[in-house]
């Protein structure tokens, strides 16, 4: 009888263990979209075909698209190198 209480205990202890680690992974993405949002927002911008500038006016056009994924990359360096300090 004593082995059956054990082994109930053991699995609680278990099931109680594996609903912690779900949050964390949750916590650990939600992290990850703030930490890079301006990237990803500019990685949406670029695939979807209406533009601030449309891409038919010449230079212009492609422009505000680079400008906006310079701006992406460069924020989400300065705060990797901010976080390696």
């Amino acid at each position: 009888m004593a082995k059956k209480i054990e082994a109930v205990e053991v699995q609680k202890k278990s099931e109680s263990s594996n609903q912690k680690a779900t949050p964390q992974k949750d916590k650990g993405l939600m992290t990850f979209v703030k930490n890079n949002f301006l990237l990803i927002a500019a990685i949406i911008y670029l695939l979807i075909p209406i533009d601030f500038l449309p891409d038919v006016v010449p230079i212009l056009g492609y422009g505000d698209d680079v400008v906006l994924l310079a701006a992406g990359l460069l924020r989400s360096y300065v705060k990797y190198k901010q976080g390696k300090e």
